[in-house]
């Protein structure tokens, strides 16, 4: 069975399943340049079926994500008295996020809802003839979560964002007949991804793309002096959040909000934000841990991107296994989709659908040799083939070399996990100030760490827990005192970090660089950064790592066996 899933909302992306796993899985922003591009994949979807060598006319069904008009709203317009609500709040988006802005997003959102059958056209235009389902958001983000995990039985799965489909969370369970089973949802106005975004831009940022920043943020600044508004704004009833902050019922506690960050220092600001946010999480996960008991927890949705978050999820009581959906805002909804609907199809047909988890998510692109060489001439580079590129760069690195290792097939979601990377030395802290600088990245935000699997435990405490999300780099974990000592660079003020754990079996060629770096200075970990300049997409093509190269971002390129610099 052969599925195209599509997400066309922001971060526009395209994924191909084939028999239930992901063959192909590539976002927009990545090959048109345009950071989290919001409107139709059309780039995205041709480049996954050059990459899987599947035929366009060989799919079998369309998966799109979102359903508008459709359950989720029809849903929410019974039961919460939702027209009300739902002019209150989109009267007051305007002002949250700025008119000009607000009138884009939805100008283009809702273009290819005007008629479902644009969708077919644009799809018969490149070659696809077949079905096309609609999936209400976060069916699509709870299928991600479920159907790429390790866990086929005993989980709990719970998505967050800010709004999708007229919700902006669920609570699923895993039923051995009936495939996933939602329990419970909250309407898209109690969000506290909202919430954070609300915050994101009064302090000067983007809404739905700098939230990191404030995470980041929150580790120089004290909660308590802040986190007592929050909690009067953001809570948790049973299994729904509640948040008492939007029109009609919540000027008093935006007007509270306002007060709070004029007055108090912005790290002090975010820093209770980060907390009420953890809280809130916590207690819903908690409140369904004890409704329906389960060992293992899959995440998915925009609020789960929140690697603290999701490292305090990890410590409610009786979890045993954290997993994260590697793409897990709505840039994994064409993944999510295509899962929803097989699931539904395999269900249909008598058969149980199971979890099928991908060791590594290097589902985009890759580039031959010519491709390599033609893009380094057309920049001008002089360029060198070595024999053992993998040992040249760990001894580059050992050097104090900034590298940027551009190889194999790009990776899927928002973490550069070794094939798109910036690779530096952790022993320096200093590197964090240089990196910033020369990326254009905000100065408090802290560098990530890819290492070798084996050595995990002795770098990062309650690692088992979250081992399937170090992975994929979706959690924080607290460093231990060896990581703090040999590794500062890596270990963020609050003393945790986000790792990326690697294996000769995901990677082979960056863990041989890897071990290599160990056998050279005794580190088994380095700094991993993203490819990119700040507010660009991570590099997709030899032509952007030559790109960036030229323009002084790192000191020597390692693409392919060729080196520059």
């Amino acid at each position: 069975m052969r599925i195209l899933g599509i997400n066309h909302s922001h971060d526009a992306g395209a994924a191909l399943i084939v028999d239930g796993r992901i063959v192909a899985a590539v976002n927009e922003e990545r090959l048109n340049r345009i950071k989290l591009f919001l409107g139709f994949p059309v780039l995205s979807v041709r480049e996954v079926f050059r990459v899987s060598g599947v035929s366009p006319g060989s799919i079998d069904y369309v998966a799109v994500s979102n359903v508008t008009p459709g359950s989720g709203i029809g849903r929410e317009y019974h039961e919460y008295n939702f027209r009300r609500r739902l002019m209150s709040y989109m009267a007051y988006l305007p002002f949250v996020f700025g008119t000009n802005a607000f009138a884009s997003f939805y100008r283009r959102f809702y273009s290819f809802f005007r008629d479902k059958g644009s969708f077919t056209a644009a799809l018969r235009r490149m070659g696809v003839d077949a079905p096309v389902r609609f999936v209400e958001h976060h069916v699509g983000h709870a299928a991600s979560a479920y159907y790429t995990s390790p866990f086929d039985r005993d989980v709990l799965v719970v998505t967050t964002d800010g709004a999708g489909d007229g919700l902006c969370a669920s609570v699923s369970v895993v039923d051995s007949q009936y495939g996933l089973r939602r329990v419970a949802s909250t309407p898209f106005f109690h969000s506290p991804a909202s919430v954070y975004g609300y915050v994101t831009y009064n302090m000067g940022f983007t809404p739905n793309k700098d939230e990191g920043k404030l995470t980041g943020l929150a580790a120089h600044g004290t909660a308590e002096k802040t986190v007592g508004i929050f909690r009067k704004v953001e809570g948790v009833d049973g299994l729904q959040y509640r948040v008492s902050m939007f029109p009609p019922w919540g000027y008093r506690a935006v007007k509270k909000l306002h007060m709070l960050m004029w007055h108090q220092r912005r790290e002090h600001v975010a820093a209770g934000l980060q907390r009420r946010s953890e809280e809130v999480a916590v207690q819903l996960v908690s409140n369904a841990l004890r409704k329906y008991p389960r060992r293992n927890i899959a995440l998915a949705g925009g609020l789960f991107a929140n690697v603290r978050v999701n490292q305090e999820v990890s410590k409610v009581r009786g979890v045993e296994k954290v997993f994260i959906h590697p793409h897990m805002g709505d840039g994994g909804q064409g993944v999510g989709s295509a899962y929803a609907l097989w699931a539904d199809l395999l269900l249909d047909k008598g058969s149980t659908p199971k979890p099928v988890f991908h060791d590594s998510v290097y589902f985009g692109p890759e580039f031959s040799d010519e491709e390599i060489v033609a893009a380094l001439k057309a920049g001008g580079l002089k360029y060198r083939h070595v024999k053992d590129v993998e040992q040249d760069v760990a001894e580059l690195v050992s050097r104090g070399r900034v590298v940027g290792r551009f190889n194999g097939r790009m990776e899927y979601g928002p973490r550069a996990l070794g094939n798109r990377s910036i690779i530096a030395s952790p022993k320096d802290p200093s590197i964090n100030t240089w990196l910033n600088k020369k990326l254009h990245r905000t100065e408090f935000m802290p560098f990530a760490p890819s290492m070798m699997r084996e050595h995990a435990e002795e770098y990062f405490n309650s690692f088992g827990v979250g081992e399937y999300a170090a992975k994929f780099m979706t959690m924080t974990f607290d460093c231990t005192k060896l990581c703090a000592q040999n590794a500062p660079a890596i270990t963020h003020i609050d003393n945790t970090a986000r790792p990326q754990t690697v294996s000769r079996e995901q990677n082979p060629s960056y863990y041989a660089i890897l071990k290599a770096y160990k056998e050279i200075t005794g580190l088994p970990i380095f700094v991993n950064t993203s490819f990119n300049e700040h507010e660009h997409p991570i590099v997709c093509s030899p032509r952007d790592a030559v790109e960036s190269f030229r323009q002084g971002n790192i000191d020597v390129l390692a693409i392919g066996d060729y080196l520059v610099g």
